[in-house]
């Protein structure tokens, strides 16, 4: 048998990065607001691999 790969349990966590879908289509939006999203996520893979 091959090696397993084990997929940590994901908690859900916020970013404070909108999601409402009128608010993303509003051509006045920041798309620079949702760069909260990967930063969450490096910092949530730094955690974890920590732990």
């Amino acid at each position: 048998m091959g090696s397993a790969f084990v997929q940590p349990r994901i908690r859900p966590r916020g970013a404070d990065v909108p999601t409402e879908f009128a608010r993303l289509a509003d051509r006045r939006f920041c798309v620079g607001d949702l760069l909260a999203l990967p930063a969450a996520y490096v910092a949530w893979v730094r955690d974890t691999s920590a732990a």
